[in-house]
């Protein structure tokens, strides 16, 4: 993963805003992953339950992102209110804006992930000496 490099390198020293985008192309289990992320951030626990979801990966729609089991990952994220966190899945609360938001990546192009939007440049899979190129070619560094 690049993601903890770039923020340290680049985000928290605040010459690179990073703003994270869905991207749920891999079926109903893909949205509803996101759907529990996004749930999680009403609570301000986005990147916890993220981290919590991207680390429990073990297949594509075979029951590895079944809401099942999205709630024993959600159970280990520390302080979660399990209670606020259901009733806003069983509302599918944030349904539009993974839809949205995957919609809009399908029009930027995006192919798959992890894909990045360097000034106006589209790279996925690149590693980190890639993006750091990019981003400091942008910067005029």
């Amino acid at each position: 993963m690049v993601e903890p490099q770039l923020v340290r390198d680049f985000v928290a020293t605040g010459q690179v805003y990073f703003e994270y985008r869905d991207y749920a192309f891999l079926g109903d289990e893909s949205g509803e992953a996101a759907e529990a992320a996004w749930c999680a951030n009403d609570q301000g626990m986005f990147w916890e339950m993220h981290d919590a979801i991207f680390y429990n990966q073990v297949g594509e729609n075979d029951g590895a992102f079944a809401r099942s089991r999205l709630n024993r990952i959600a159970e280990t994220v520390a302080g979660l209110d399990m209670d606020a966190w259901g009733s806003c899945m069983d509302d599918n609360t944030h349904e539009d804006t993974v839809e949205d938001a995957t919609r809009e990546a399908q029009q930027a192009g995006v192919q798959g992930t992890p894909s990045f939007l360097v000034d106006g440049q589209l790279m996925f899979g690149a590693s980190y000496e890639e993006l750091s190129a990019a981003i400091q070619e942008a910067l005029g560094s």
